[in-house]
């Protein structure tokens, strides 16, 4: 544990790092840890930060520089201004233990997570952002000012854990997958002029917010609240969750271990997407080749056969098939993420499909 505390010598206030030490020192190397749910976590304890990633610059400024480069003005004494609450007069680092333990209890309804993080976690804050914050995979996650209890390390973790999550599955702002989720969190109304309120109603911080709420564990949902209590609940706004579910769902390519991708298969889709109760399921075939041998089948996310599609002989060019919602014994499916498998000989097309009820 760090604690940054000040003192005056010959009228000048200087800040001393003071290390206390107990048991093994587990944060003096990177720690890379595999919680189960698919997430690999490269973390980075306090003390490696401040052993091995900190200079001072021409200034005389403590740095914080990264393997790639880039870099951050560190914060050394908490009355500096930028520190708005002071606290107890020390800054204190999250615990790696709880750090852990906020990784490990994140569940997405049981599906593999297929995220790589790096995790720092600051002995202290930087300067022009104080706070915790994600970019890209990275988690920086900043000391407080007090001594930080698991709940509210989990809870910050598992929100940044939400920005990195958006930053991988969401390719862009005007991509189909973030629309959708505006859509249906009803964010399409413009943004508030208030910095407070245009802070609580970003729908980064919305989306964050939400994966905290709904994929956390029971120490992330301390509060039961999310940041905006203006919105509702994340549990409370239909085909959320199922929608989440299915963005971050892998797409199961194993669902015919023989089956490669290869090239006469040239595009699949389903539409619509989300759908209610039906969806039509497109492939584009090489139209140079006068017969193909296809199969469609959809699968649950867990890769377990819920429709047996189509089987047979097709020409070249277009072909479709509708799915109607139902099993193969006739069984409306819940909502939920599905995935549909189009494959030709060795080759294999699959794509994720939304039922939204």
């Amino acid at each position: 544990m760090f604690v940054i505390k000040k003192i005056d010598i010959s009228m000048m206030i200087i800040s001393i790092l003071v290390i206390i030490m107990s048991g093994t020192a587990t944060a003096e190397i990177p720690q890379t840890f595999y919680p189960g749910n698919g997430i690999k976590a490269v973390l980075y304890g306090p003390s490696y930060v401040m052993e091995t990633m900190t200079c001072r610059d021409e200034c005389g400024r403590l740095m914080m520089v990264l393997p790639d480069g880039s870099s951050y003005i560190l914060v050394e004494d908490i009355y500096d201004p930028v520190i708005v609450n002071k606290g107890d007069g020390s800054f204190h680092p999250a615990a790696m233990d709880d750090i852990v333990s906020a990784l490990a209890e994140i569940d997405v309804d049981g599906v593999m997570v297929d995220l790589e993080l790096e995790i720092f976690i600051l002995p202290l804050p930087r300067r022009f952002v104080p706070g915790s914050s994600a970019l890209g995979n990275r988690i920086f996650i900043s000391p407080g000012v007090y001594d930080v209890s698991r709940e509210l390390t989990a809870y910050t973790l598992t929100h940044e854990v939400g920005h990195c999550v958006h930053n991988l599955f969401i390719p862009g702002s005007e991509s189909r997958e973030w629309l959708d989720y505006l859509m249906i969190r009803d964010l399409l109304d413009g943004e508030s002029e208030d910095v407070l309120m245009a802070h609580m109603y970003s729908p980064e911080e919305i989306f964050a917010e939400d994966f905290r709420y709904l994929f956390g564990g029971e120490a992330a949902n301390y509060s039961g609240t999310i940041e905006n209590p203006y919105i509702d609940l994340p549990d409370q706004v239909p085909d959320l969750e199922t929608f989440l579910v299915t963005l971050i769902a892998p797409v199961i390519a194993s669902v015919d271990s023989d089956a490669t991708p290869g090239g006469t298969i040239l595009s699949a889709m389903n539409y619509p997407n989300p759908f209610n109760p039906v969806t039509t399921i497109r492939a584009q075939l090489d139209p140079s080749v006068s017969m193909h041998e296809i199969e469609i089948n959809v699968y649950g996310v867990d890769g377990s056969l819920i429709r047996r599609l189509f089987s047979g002989m097709v020409s070249g060019g277009e072909f479709s098939v509708r799915w109607d919602g139902r099993t193969d014994r006739g069984a409306m499916v819940p909502s939920g993420a599905y995935l549909y498998a189009i494959k030709s000989g060795t080759e294999l097309r699959t794509g994720k499909m939304i039922m939204m009820r």
